[in-house]
């Protein structure tokens, strides 16, 4: 969903509307065919440029890993 549009698909980054304190969370589902069992990955959330939230994993399947 991305009601109010604040969130841009192709730069990847949300906007906040108002200024304020905002929660936030995220889940990935990922295909993880390029990659090797054993590899890590990130996914990050980031205000300017600095990581705020981040999921640090082991790739235990090359199929989909949430």
């Amino acid at each position: 969903m991305n009601q109010g549009s604040h969130y841009s698909t192709s730069t990847g980054r949300f906007t906040c509307p108002v200024d304020g304190v905002y929660g936030v969370a995220f889940a990935s589902n990922c295909n993880m065919s390029s990659m090797s069992v054993g590899n890590n990955f990130n996914i990050q959330t980031r205000k300017n440029g600095t990581s705020q939230l981040y999921n640090y994993d082991t790739v235990f399947t090359t199929a989909w890993q949430q």
